[in-house]
């Protein structure tokens, strides 16, 4: 449908009126006969569907606003008749569709009046409607509810006609649920459906049951022709309208999973006053009952006040998601064709892998390969308008799915690499390349072949975020270490070697060691030996300055960051070019064998600290300053400064 013509031919003048005039013609029929008949079932269903469209329209909306229109008053009050009292459920479906959609975006609409800050769509709350006997958000998901338990224990998989297509009455369930997916999808930005929703085992086990039938065959695809369709002895057992409908719920599905598991955003202080600000904008909740039925009124809630949003309870819903059957469903989304079902499917597993002991089950259900799925299916090129910023020799300079990488690098710290990928080696290959991305992104994206530097960049918030890059060097490093051949294709992958060098000078210290950790077990590999061997050609300067950056890694004060560079100094100190590269850095600097001794006597201080009892009672942070002050003692007593050489230190 094209919304805007569409919306066009909705607003014209005339036409509203012409479609209202339907539904007391329809209620006309029903009077007259006393029963229900074809026509009067198919027109109820036409006109619930083209009000579920015109809802989604900003311009229909107004219109159908009982407060500003008694015309459009008239027909959201049919809505709400026919979503309780029709008793067929694809009209209820379409009529719940089509209150939800307005309730939501009448709520949208209402904010970008009353302020200029933006609000996101899961910020929002619910608005007071009253239309027939459905008054609120909660009648709308019970409704919803018994419409979805309803249509997928109708639906028999089985029925089918011709050359395997389903029978009609499946197909019309398989719209019902879509429809009443979509609804729910919409709902469950409010966190008092979110606890509503995973508080109904039987609804879970509707939504898992449907999702997991439309996935059976899917393979990852943004192409829905019939080339792409499974075939059964080279006849397609699917129609591409049924490949359509499966979009339509695969994405309804993943996006109320994702709303479902979804944790509160860390804000920056920036962003924290903007919340603030908004906060002052927004009238209080009201809560109000009315006749025989509740009206719910609530202001736009904020979720960082809401206990339903804290991380206890969203931990808690993962569980309860997971326990239901959640992870199969997963692994059969991560396949879907729709490329925003997958999307939302990568952020649901990044959600449910924020709890550790999650990660174990996921990696049970296949979500390492469901991962790994999403992330080679992300599309090749952007068929938007804005383009992404492009590389050398016009190569487009792709996003990645940051999120899929990053669920993908917290399975790989967390447990053994032959856990995550399997005894395949040519697995561990696939995951590579996109963890790398990570670390070498924003050096790709800043490089002087970047035909747009000093012009338009990728814009921040599509930047891997240090904790990503920091997750993804972790993962790296375990990986690293199941042998050379793998350590070989990471250092192997351009750009890894240099983004590696530019990280040892990272401001932030778990940033650093995150480096040095990964470059010790890299540092093996002749692709990254290479590069601190000083050669007579360039004068040994390039490689003189990265010993000595090595050097002085050795001397911080992080111990994890002392082991790991003094381990890459040891392995390249088998090469007696870099052994040549030591001496001439004692003789311009004087401090390289003061510092070779000092790794020496801190471990053998490390474990006579180990030996000696810790006090009692003291306040927080006094060991550690105690331990500073006589670590420093004990050098002054050798002559020693309590600091490593000035010139060795990198001071940003």
């Amino acid at each position: 449908v094209d919304a805007p013509s569409a919306s066009l031919i909705f607003t014209r003048e005339g036409n509203l009126e012409c479609i209202l005039d339907a539904t007391d013609l329809a209620q006309e029929i029903g009077r007259a006969t006393g029963k229900r008949q074809d026509g009067r079932g198919q027109l109820e269903l036409a006109l619930a569907v083209l009000l579920s469209h015109a809802t989604g329209q900003t311009e229909c909306r107004k219109l159908l606003d009982g407060e500003t229109s008694s015309l459009g008053g008239k027909g959201m009050s049919w809505l709400g008749q026919i979503a309780e009292a029709s008793k067929d459920s694809r009209v209820k479906a379409s009529a719940a569709l089509a209150l939800v959609k307005f309730m939501q975006g009448r709520i949208q609409d209402t904010e970008n009046a009353q302020s200029g800050i933006p609000a996101a769509a899961e910020t929002s709350g619910i608005t007071e409607i009253t239309n027939g006997g459905v008054s609120s958000v909660d009648g709308l998901a019970a409704l919803l509810e018994n419409i979805i338990i309803t249509s997928t224990t109708t639906t028999e998989p089985s029925s089918t006609t011709g050359a395997g297509s389903p029978s009609p009455a499946v197909a019309t369930n398989q719209k019902t649920v879509r429809e009443a997916v979509e609804g729910l999808a919409y709902l469950s930005v409010h966190p008092s459906i979110r606890e509503y929703i995973t508080s109904q085992p039987k609804l879970l086990k509707s939504l898992f049951a449907a999702g997991l039938q439309s996935t059976k065959k899917t393979k990852p695809s943004t192409s829905i022709s019939s080339s792409r369709l499974p075939e059964k002895d080279g006849i397609p057992i699917t129609s591409p309208d049924d490949h359509r409908l499966n979009i339509g719920l695969h994405y309804g599905l993943a996006l109320t999973l994702a709303n479902l598991c979804q944790y509160r955003p860390k804000l920056s202080k920036e962003e924290e006053q903007i919340a603030r600000l908004r906060r002052m904008t927004k009238p209080a909740a009201e809560t109000s009952s009315s006749g025989g039925g509740v009206r719910t009124t609530m202001g736009a809630q904020d979720e960082g006040d809401d206990p339903r949003t804290s991380d206890p309870a969203v931990r808690t819903r993962v569980k309860k998601l997971c326990r239901a059957g959640m992870l199969p469903l997963l692994a059969g989304l991560a396949r879907s064709e729709s490329r925003s079902a997958r999307e939302c499917t990568s952020r649901v597993y990044l959600y449910v892998v924020e709890d550790q002991t999650n990660r174990g089950e996921v990696l049970k259900d296949g979500g390492s390969r469901a991962l790994l799925d999403i992330i080679k299916s992300h599309p090749s090129s952007s068929s938007s308008s804005s383009s992404p910023p492009k590389g050398g020799n016009d190569v487009p300079l792709l996003i990645p799915d940051w999120n899929a990488i990053q669920a993908l690098s917290k399975l790989a710290i967390t447990a053994s690499p032959l856990q995550v990928f399997g005894p395949n080696v040519g697995v561990t290959f696939d995951a590579i390349p996109p963890l790398c991305s990570v670390i070498t992104f924003a050096d790709l994206v800043s490089s002087s072949s970047n035909p747009l530097k000093g012009g338009s960049s990728v814009p921040e918030n599509r930047l891997p975020t240090s904790l990503q890059r920091f997750e993804a060097l972790m993962a790296l490093t375990n990986i690293a270490s199941m042998g050379p051949e793998v350590a070989e294709r990471i250092a192997k992958t351009k750009g890894v070697s240099i983004a590696l060098e530019n990280g040892l000078l990272d401001e932030h210290e778990m940033l650093r060691r995150a480096n040095v950790e990964l470059l010790c077990n890299l540092v093996v590999c002749e692709p990254v030996f290479d590069r601190f061997v000083p050669r007579p050609g360039d004068g040994g300067g390039a490689a003189e300055s990265r010993l000595q950056i090595l050097v002085a890694l050795a001397d911080v004060d992080d111990l994890q960051t002392r082991k790991a560079a003094s381990g890459a100094l040891a392995v390249l100190s088998s090469d007696e070019r870099v052994c040549s590269g030591f001496v001439a850095l004692q003789k311009k600097r004087g401090s390289l064998l003061r510092i070779f001794r000092r790794l020496l006597v801190d471990e053998e201080e490390e474990e006579e600290e180990d030996d000696e009892p810790e006090p009692e009672e003291e306040a927080p942070g006094a060991t550690s300053k105690v331990k500073k002050e006589e670590k420093g003692r004990r050098r002054s007593k050798r002559g020693e400064s309590p600091i490593a050489d000035f010139d060795l230190v990198h001071r940003g």
